[in-house]
C-alpha cells in the first residue's frame, strides 16, 4: 500500500550542546485529498528510545496539509561517544504501521566523550594545608590573646547572583510560565502560536532547554497552543447571487495566529439554452462547459481573493452563462498546522 505521508527535515546534521542535548524539526505532509490522523515517531540507530522525545505525536492533518514535530535529543552521560543517526517515521493511526509508513532521510550527530576530571598534583594539597596552618597561627596571635576585642557575629554577605537556570515551562499556562521566569530572574520572550486543541493556552515548546544556565534578564521564547476560530465568510454570502459580474472576490475575517489560509473554490459553469435564463439546458451544446477546482495558499495578511469568469463555450454563443461557486477557507499557522475550516458557502453568478 502506498503511503499518503511525506516526511522531511531541513537539515541532515544536528549539533548537540555540552550537555549532549539538541533539537530537530520534522515536517509531515499529507499528500492525499482527505484528512487523516498521523502518528509520528523518531527512530535512532544505537540510541535508547528514551533519548528521543516528541510532543503530541498523534495529530489530524488535512488533505495536502502539513504538521511540524519538534524532536528533542538528550543523550545520557553513560552513552558511548561516537557518530549516531536518526530519522522520522509517520503512518496512519487507523491502519497497521507497516501499511502506510513513510520515512525521512537520515540525520547524523556526534556525541562527544565526557570531559575527564582534572587531577590536582599532590604537592598543591600539601602547600594548601601548610597555608591553612600558617594562617591559623597568625590569626590566633593577632586575635586569640585579646579577649576584650569585640567579635563580629554578623554573617558575611553572599556574592551577587548573575545567572539562573531556565525552568521547565512545557505544560504550564502562559501566565504561569511568565511568572516562573520572573521569579528566577529571567523573562518571557517572543510568544509564537501553534494550533493545538489539546494544549490550548499552555506552553508546548521553549527555545532554551530546561536547566540551561543563562545570564539574568535573558528572554526565553516559547510556543503556546491555541484553538483558532474558524474564518467567517463575509462576501459573497450563502445563497447570494452576483449578476453580470466579470469577476468575483472572496472575503473572510482574519484569524489571529494565522500566517496563511487554504482557499478551496469549486466552480461549475454552464450555458442556458435560448429559451431560458434560469437553468442550463440539456445536451452537450448547453450542458456543463467548465468544472474547475482552485486550492491555493493565501498569505495571512490577505483576506480578499478574486477570480475571473470562465471561458465561454465555442458552441451556440447565445443564452446565459451560470456559475455555481462552493468555497471554503481553512487557517494555517506558521508551523504548517491547519485549524478548523470555515463553513462551506454556495452562491451563483450570471453573465
Amino acid at each position: 500500500m502506498t503511503s499518503p505521508w511525506v516526511v522531511t527535515t531541513s537539515t541532515d546534521r544536528v549539533n548537540l550542546n555540552a550537555q549532549r542535548q539538541g533539537e530537530l524539526m520534522f515536517t509531515v505532509t499529507n499528500a492525499s485529498d482527505a484528512a487523516d490522523q498521523v502518528v509520528f515517531k523518531p527512530v535512532g540507530q544505537g540510541i535508547d528510545s528514551s533519548a528521543l522525545t516528541v510532543d503530541n505525536p498523534g495529530r489530524q492533518v488535512p488533505g495536502h496539509g502539513s504538521a511540524s514535530f519538534l524532536v528533542r535529543i538528550a543523550i545520557p552521560q553513560q552513552a558511548a561517544a561516537g557518530r549516531y543517526e536518526l530519522h522520522g517515521e509517520a503512518y496512519s493511526a487507523h491502519l497497521a504501521p507497516d501499511d502506510t509508513v513513510a520515512r525521512s532521510g537520515r540525520v547524523v550527530f556526534e556525541v562527544a566523550p565526557p570531559p575527564e576530571p582534572r587531577r590536582r598534583p599532590w604537592w598543591l594539597l600539601a602547600v594548601a594545608g601548610l597555608v591553612v596552618v600558617v594562617l591559623g597561627v597568625v590569626a590566633w596571635l593577632v586575635f586569640g590573646g585579646d579577649e576584650s576585642r569585640p567579635v563580629d557575629s554578623s554573617p558575611s554577605p553572599s556574592p551577587a547572583r548573575t545567572a539562573a537556570a531556565v525552568p521547565n515551562l512545557v505544560g504550564q499556562p502562559q501566565a504561569a510560565a511568565s511568572a516562573e521566569l520572573t521569579r528566577v530572574g529571567l523573562k518571557l520572550g517572543t510568544v509564537r502560536l501553534r494550533f493545538d486543541a489539546a494544549s490550548a493556552g499552555k506552553v508546548i515548546q521553549q527555545a532554551i532547554p530546561p536547566r540551561t544556565v543563562r545570564p539574568l534578564g535573558t528572554a526565553v521564547d516559547v510556543v503556546v497552543g491555541v484553538v483558532p476560530a474558524a474564518p467567517v465568510p463575509t462576501a459573497p454570502l450563502p445563497g447570494g447571487s452576483v449578476p453580470n459580474a466579470s469577476a468575483v472576490g472572496f472575503q473572510w475575517t482574519a484569524v489571529p495566529g494565522t500566517v496563511a489560509y487554504r482557499l478551496t473554490v469549486n466552480r461549475r459553469s454552464c450555458r442556458t439554452n435560448i429559451f431560458s435564463t434560469d437553468a442550463c439546458g440539456p445536451g452537450p451544446a448547453y450542458g456543463p462547459v467548465d468544472d474547475q477546482v482552485f486550492n491555493q495558499a493565501v498569505p495571512g495578511t490577505t483576506t480578499v481573493v478574486s477570480f475571473g469568469p470562465p471561458p465561454l463555450p465555442p458552441l451556440l454563443p447565445v443564452g446565459t452563462v451560470i456559475q455555481t461557486f462552493t468555497w471554503q477557507v481553512t487557517p494555517v499557522d506558521e508551523f504548517g498546522t491547519a485549524g478548523a475550516p470555515g463553513p462551506s458557502v454556495q452562491f451563483t453568478m450570471k453573465s
